[in-house]
């Protein structure tokens, strides 16, 4: 019973934060990095201070998403189509050059 109830738990956080990244380590024999995919996408802006970095999901997952990677290390799942996202990606290639 407790584990099912630290497992609810750490489901209903992950919802809350809606943000999941699924890594595929499926890859044995290839040097291939594993895919990262998302699951849900965040709804909420973040904050263009919070983030160091993105990377687009490989059209191999189900999902067209954006991963941002923020300051501490907290991988971000958000919808490309979205005007914030769009923008939070050019303030960071910006940032690049």
């Amino acid at each position: 019973m407790q584990v099912s109830a630290s497992l609810l738990c750490l489901m209903l956080t992950a919802a809350a934060v809606s943000v999941q990244v699924l890594a595929q380590a499926d890859m044995k024999d290839t040097n291939e990095t594993p895919l990262a995919c998302c699951l849900t996408l965040t709804h909420r802006k973040i904050p263009l201070n919070y983030l160091k970095g993105y990377e687009l999901t490989s059209d191999k997952c189900p999902l067209t998403a954006v991963i941002f990677k923020t300051r501490r290390n907290i991988q971000i799942c958000a919808d490309p189509t979205k005007k914030w996202v769009q923008h939070a990606m050019v303030y960071l290639n910006d940032l690049k050059t």
